[in-house]
């Protein structure tokens, strides 16, 4: 969080495979202490009704700018995914409008994650992972609009989760249990 430097875990409710939804809900937690205890209970701080401009889409794809404390939501199903932004601070007392921001020339985006410093970002699809290197002083937007280089990637079944590791020299994968009960791998991937 920008404002108070604690470190939050967003749960996004955006999924929606028909678009069927106008309202979408994001919740925001204070990242909890992990200890032995197994069990951890978390109640939410905020909560996030939101809709998107231009109508109900289907999303995967959630990702918060630790420099700005913006949220950045991936479109899921057109020809070319749209970028959706909803600026930092949240109003939680209003339904918030997520702005569409650019329209990026790819398809199926299932997944994506900037680094915990903001200067590096990831979106895939379940064929390909893309990687951005964000100059200093420029914003998401400019940054996803430059081309992207193509990484090392093992396709997996059901490949739909990413995320750097937390000194960002490394990301990893993991797939949902495939359809045909295919049992999900952790992959990791250094960076060179």
């Amino acid at each position: 969080d920008t404002k108070d430097g604690q470190s939050k875990i967003y749960i996004g409710d955006i999924g929606d495979n028909d678009a069927k939804y106008e309202y979408r809900a994001i919740y925001i937690l204070a990242e909890p202490t992990v200890t032995e205890n197994v069990d951890i209970t978390m109640d939410y701080q905020q909560k996030i009704i939101y809709k998107y401009e231009d109508g109900p889409r289907d999303a995967e794809t959630l990702m918060v700018d630790p420099l700005t404390g913006d949220i950045y939501i991936v479109s899921k199903r057109e020809t070319n995914v749209h970028l959706y932004q909803i600026a930092y601070p949240f109003n939680t007392n209003d339904t918030l409008i997520a702005k569409k921001i650019m329209v990026l020339p790819f398809t199926q985006i299932v997944a994506g994650d900037i680094s915990s410093d903001g200067k590096e970002i990831l979106l895939k699809n379940y064929q390909k992972v893309w990687y951005w290197s964000r100059k200093e002083g420029t914003t998401i937007a400019t940054t996803l609009s430059h081309k992207p280089f193509e990484t090392t990637y093992m396709q997996e079944p059901q490949g739909e989760s990413i995320c750097w590791s937390t000194d960002a020299k490394a990301f990893f994968t993991i797939s949902e249990e495939s359809p045909i009960k295919i049992k999900p791998i952790l992959y990791k991937y250094v960076k060179n």
